[in-house]
């Protein structure tokens, strides 16, 4: 984890909880910091609007790319609420926000091909339930003014 201590930045490991290294070069308060896709680099900005670039120089075994994580699931499913109807466009963007939470080495083929196939089966859960509740408004219409339900 990156965080921010006036001009420098400082890399916690968070299981220890200790600082792992310090940052320095900025002349003003460090104001944003973001990660490479790849978790190798940072890049940091300050009140002058300069940035820095910074090389996470440490001995980490990196997740060689594959098809599928489980992990991701959870992030699939939110995405299809809000965007039931997902165009390219914010596809793109859910990949750019998978690679932004450590999962740059799913790919991208993959995660489609999981995201249509949740989409077709929450396209069927839809019909299933608008037909059920079709049939219920059916049996519970209500009565007709001066009319009574038949309890028989």
């Amino acid at each position: 984890m990156i965080s921010t201590h006036g001009k420098t930045l400082r890399l916690w490991d968070i299981e220890t909880s200790r600082c792992i290294r310090v940052f320095e070069g900025h002349i003003y308060y460090v104001t944003c910091v973001s990660f490479s896709p790849d978790v190798r680099y940072v890049v940091s900005g300050s009140e002058d609007g300069t940035l820095r670039l910074w090389e996470l120089d440490w001995e980490y075994e990196f997740s060689k790319p594959k098809d599928w994580d489980e992990a991701v699931r959870p992030y699939l499913k939110i995405f299809l609420h809000l965007h039931p109807n997902w165009q390219e466009e914010n596809f793109k963007k859910l990949i750019s926000e998978l690679e932004l939470r450590g999962f740059s080495w799913l790919k991208p083929e993959r995660i489609r091909k999981e995201l249509e196939k949740m989409s077709k089966k929450r396209q069927m859960k839809s019909k299933k339930f608008t037909k059920f509740l079709e049939k219920i408004k059916t049996l519970f219409k209500s009565p007709r003014q001066g009319e009574k339900f038949n309890t028989n």
